[in-house]
């Protein structure tokens, strides 16, 4: 295992253990070896630690201000190499109107007033500022002060908080000016929050109504159905047109249909935002025309747009009147064409299917209930629903009674609200990225405006464009290809590729494609949802490129001094120095642990704590070290994460390290903390596994905020879409 993959409560057990080998090996007469060998691994285990570090790492000049360098982590966030950084000072990585500020505070570090900077303004080489937590502490090198400070980006918790302030603004815009009638429990039933309109409606101030309870509003006598609802809503069910009846401060009482969704907290339905729409004159309405339909039942229980009388040739004996206005031909047309006026000028399509089923009717007594289209008087196709149960005999002729309903508006409605729904549904989901729709040989039919954005053309332009004209040309038929197996296989497909701008640079894209369905299910198109990833891929090449310098680095410095030590002799005024190296090289070692944010913790084989952070164990709940001491780490995980390091394990051994992964832990007092962990094999002077050194960084908060946002967005999702 290589020395830049351990941790560094590894590199201090194998401190100690060269510490041992020091005295061992005075002993043996061998002190000049000793000196070098422990100098040596010192400075490799403090540089593994400095470069292996998840935090920005600076060590500065406490007398010039000078930065001494800084980790790869600083390097690359700062956008910085390690030799500009030698050249920069302190005041040169922040705001100038922050500078005074900033020098205040080195200078109190400097002074130990204080070891511990919030929310610092760090500006990188491009002109991009961040902002980070800083932990410093006081170092000696060579008999000189130096600040040693570990700086942690808040970048990404302030987003999402920031996040989560925009939605909560939307989410209370949206409360406060809505007409509609929305409020919002918890899920016992009490009152959070409830638009104007609502307060207004029912006479209450929100201060008054969040004292009271759902149940406490609630006169009407279906109360088994609000239970039901209520019981619905606990198990994360959304609930759709319940009635409910309340009483408002005035005395007034009102019908509501409400729709309600419950909001998770951790997995449980903790929350319930419903919007009601008031309903009381439509149930007055009603009933009222219930009781008018009861009065009137058996005259118009069941007039159709139509009725008509049939033989079982075809043949029209009677049709209501209406049938001019529905079909365009007066009763003696239709009387007098016969059969042909209306099996004749049904759809080719369905024809054969409705005759087979009024057959069916005289011949098996088979209920006849279908639609279908047929052809007006003036060439317009319209629907039709046709029904018939009642076949009799009179004069040795069969006849059959029917009415049918003239339904083209709403087949038209339906087929309208079932593409666009298909087609906004997907555009709406995915809208942050390049959305954009294709036909079969690729042309454009729809863009975003992010595809406009990202790619420079307007979107005139680009609907006058094949989508593969601007692909990359050594992309282009890779591409070309797996588009015909998406549209022959109808299955999606996701790729990368490389796509040319309006302007001559080409972008990275990962895409995604998918068959896009019209009416009567026929494929139309293809869907893409495409990301720009340059900036992704850019990062990659220069980790790859900073990793690789970083090889060569280490072994061009392992190289001189190796040339260094060769030339070293046993001189006291040698060994005197070796050794101050050595206790400078530890203590700062020591003090890079001890001040870290993290906690490191060095296990056996079998996973017991020998060894742990002093100034860390209180973010896993512990007091002091010595409670963990001897126990057994992986006791502290959840069973699910047990499970999943257990599982893990065998891959540890062969890899010799893991990195950045998450596991939970239970504290004593039950809280659940969210970890990040790194950790690496030791191993003795024969290549066998020793000890186990772990770096945990708590990502809990982090978690949180990640949650909230989550759960913000859900709650105006659900909002809008109620």
């Amino acid at each position: 295992m290589e020395e830049k993959d351990k941790s560094r409560e590894q590199l201090i057990q194998e401190l100690e253990d060269t510490r041992r080998r020091l005295a061992r090996m005075e002993s043996e007469g061998s002190e000049r070896q000793v000196m070098e060998t422990v100098l040596r691994e010192s400075e490799e285990r403090f540089r593994t630690i400095f470069d292996s570090s998840l935090d920005i790492i600076l060590i500065v000049d406490a007398e010039s201000r000078k930065f001494l360098g800084g980790n790869t982590v600083a390097q690359k966030v700062l956008g910085y190499t390690s030799q500009e950084l030698r050249n920069l000072r302190v005041m040169d990585i922040h705001p100038k109107a922050e500078v005074p500020r900033i020098v205040d505070l080195f200078e109190k570090m400097i002074r130990r007033e204080t070891f511990v900077g919030e929310n610092i303004p760090v500006q990188c080489k491009d002109g991009r500022i961040f902002y980070a937590d800083l932990m410093s502490s006081l170092i000696t090198l060579a008999g000189k002060q130096y600040l040693l400070g570990i700086f942690r980006d808040l970048t990404e918790i302030k987003r999402m908080e920031d996040k989560v302030k925009r939605t909560e603004e939307i989410y209370r815009t949206v409360i406060a000016h809505s007409p509609n009638y929305i409020y919002v429990n918890d899920i016992k039933g009490y009152f959070l929050d409830a638009s104007p309109a609502l307060l207004a409606k029912v006479g209450l101030s929100l201060e008054k109504l969040q004292k009271r309870t759902f149940l406490d509003s609630f006169t009407g006598d279906n109360l088994a159905d609000l239970s039901q609802a209520v019981e619905q809503l606990k198990s994360g069910q959304a609930v759709q047109n319940l009635n409910i009846r309340t009483t408002t401060a005035r005395g007034e009482v009102l019908e509501f249909e409400v729709n309600a969704v419950p909001l998770f907290e951790q997995g449980r339905a903790t929350t319930v935002i419903s919007m009601a729409r008031d309903v009381t004159e439509q149930k007055k309405i009603q009933e009222a025309l219930e009781k008018s339909e009861e009065r009137y039942r058996s005259l118009v229980n069941n007039i159709p747009d139509v009725i008509w009388t049939n033989d079982s040739e075809g043949n029209t004996i009677y049709i209501s009147p209406n049938i001019a206005a529905i079909y365009g031909y007066t009763q003696e047309e239709i009387y007098q064409g016969g059969k042909s006026i209306w099996l004749e000028r049904i759809h080719p399509e369905d024809r054969e299917r409705v005759w087979q089923s009024f057959s069916s009717l005289f011949t098996q007594k088979s209920p006849y209930n279908l639609e279908y289209r047929i052809q007006r008087e003036d060439g317009n196709w319209i629907w039709l629903h046709t029904r018939s149960t009642s076949v009799y005999e009179k004069a040795g002729i069969t006849y059959a009674d029917g009415i049918f309903s003239d339904i083209t508006q709403r087949k038209q409605a339906e087929l309208a609200l079932h593409e666009s729904e298909e087609k906004y549904r997907l555009l709406l989901e995915t809208s942050d990225d390049m959305i954009f729709s294709v036909d079969f040989l690729g042309n454009f039919t729809f863009v975003n405006r992010a595809l406009e954005k990202q790619l420079g053309y307007s979107r005139e332009e680009l609907l006058q464009m094949n989508g593969f004209e601007q692909v990359h040309p050594d992309d282009r038929e890779t591409l070309r290809q797996a588009f015909l197996r998406v549209v022959e296989n109808r299955r999606t497909d996701v790729r990368e590729y490389r796509y040319l701008t309006k302007n001559g640079s080409d972008i990275n894209i990962s895409a995604s494609a998918s068959i896009i369905y019209g009416k009567d299910s026929n494929p139309v198109g293809v869907l893409g949802i495409a990301r720009n990833i340059t900036d992704q891929k850019i990062a990659e090449e220069k980790l790859r490129q900073a990793y690789d310098d970083l090889e060569n680095r280490v072994t061009q410095r392992t190289l001189e001094l190796t040339r260094a030590n060769q030339g070293l002799r046993l001189e006291i005024a040698e060994r005197q120095r070796a050794e101050n190296a050595l206790r400078e090289s530890e203590a700062m070692y020591r003090t890079l642990v001890e001040t870290s944010p993290d906690v490191i913790a060095l296990l056996d084989m079998e996973g017991r704590i020998l060894e742990i952070s002093k100034a860390n164990t209180h973010a896993i709940g512990f007091a002091l070290p010595e409670q963990l001491i001897g126990q057994n780490g992986y006791a502290f995980l959840t069973p699910d994460t047990q499970k999943e390091a257990y599982s893990f394990f065998p891959k540890f051994l062969e890899e010799g390290s893991i990195r950045n992964v998450e596991y939970q832990v239970s504290q004593p007092d039950g809280k659940i903390l969210t970890l990040e962990v790194s950790a690496a094999l030791i191993k003795d002077v024969d290549g066998k596994p020793k000890h186990i050194i772990a770096t945990a960084h708590d990502i809990t908060e982090k978690k949180r905020a990640e949650e909230a946002l989550r759960e913000s967005e859900e709650m105006y999702r659900s909002l809008t879409q109620a």
